[in-house]
């Protein structure tokens, strides 16, 4: 295959690639602040709320260092798309990073149920605060099975209803060598095309995928849609009998969370809606993708500096240590 200078998105690769470094450093080194101070300095954040708090922020820099590991890319052509990598971490082989490529898809899933739990722990704070017990003891396992069945479903569908198939891998062939100087059959690589190139029909198998995450994303929306609002409706007459402080408190998580739907929303929930729906249009277009899902590693940076800027105790704190 001949490469062609002048087609070559190869550079968006690089970009991709440094995105995803500034997103691995950043998480890394805000994550480590909120845990420390939630670990070692914070008061008045304790129990569950504090460990959940502490496991999705750790979750996050496990998923950008996976981000940084592995290089996940994106191409979009026509009615489809190509998720591949080019990389070979730990001498693994092609289909052993092609299943870590899958894994990734888990810990990105997992990261937003994390989310939509946050939401169900708060609305439950301020208005049953009873239920709290299910966030305790043995109980706290029904949100790890929660992760794990969204996650899972999330990375097994991807498994599964993206296998690179002969018509796939004739599809991409000639635009993967064109763009990225790569032999698709050398490639650790999932697939979608949404319409058969010769008959027109529409690829069910791989449709089943769209139908897949939109079920799984949709739940955690909307969750925090519905806890989110509901707090905006009720919280004021809720905690009106609360103490100044603890009402102060309360409004700052609520602040927090507000901006927890928009940053998921502009980082992981657009981005992702678009690469899985843009192939139905089959729209004639020919554009490097992987730009737009590097963008997901700075999230978890996001989520943290959020924290740390709205919340009074972890400000101060933060400025003071």
């Amino acid at each position: 295959m001949v490469h062609h200078d002048e087609n070559s998105y190869l550079y968006w690769v690089s970009v991709s690639h440094f995105v995803a470094q500034v997103g691995f450093v950043s998480s890394v080194m805000f994550g480590a602040v909120l845990i420390t101070l939630n670990t070692f300095v914070t008061r008045r954040v304790v129990g569950s709320y504090k460990h959940l708090m502490n496991i999705f922020t750790s979750l996050g820099m496990v998923f950008a260092t996976m981000e940084v590991i592995l290089y996940p890319n994106i191409h979009s052509y026509n009615a489809g798309f190509y998720y591949f990598s080019v990389e070979t971490p730990f001498g693994l082989s092609k289909n052993a990073v092609t299943v870590f490529l899958v894994v990734y898809k888990c810990f990105y899933c997992a990261t937003t149920a994390l989310i939509s739990i946050q939401f169900i722990y708060r609305y439950w704070a301020v208005f049953n605060a009873t239920r709290l017990k299910y966030f305790r003891g043995w109980y706290s396992l029904i949100w790890v099975g929660y992760c794990l069945f969204f996650g899972v479903q999330y990375a097994y569908g991807a498994y599964l209803f993206l296998e690179v198939d002969k018509v796939a891998m004739d599809y991409f062939r000639e635009e993967m060598g064109i763009h990225y100087n790569i032999f698709i059959e050398d490639a650790s690589a999932l697939a979608y095309v949404a319409y058969d190139p010769n008959s027109y029909e529409v690829r069910w198998w791989n449709l089943m995928f769209t139908i897949c995450i939109t079920g799984v994303m949709s739940a955690q929306y909307i969750i925090m849609i519905y806890c989110g609002w509901s707090m905006h409706l009720k919280m004021e007459s809720k905690i009106e009998n609360f103490s100044t402080a603890l009402k102060r408190l309360h409004k700052q998580f609520f602040k927090t969370l507000i901006m927890q739907i928009t940053a998921p929303s502009l980082f992981l929930f657009v981005p992702i809606g678009f690469l899985i729906y843009l192939p139905l249009l089959d729209l004639e277009l020919s554009i490097p993708t992987g730009t737009i899902i590097c963008a997901f590693s700075l999230y978890p940076a996001l989520d943290a500096i959020i924290v740390l800027s709205v919340v009074t105790e972890y400000r101060i704190s933060a400025k003071s240590k």
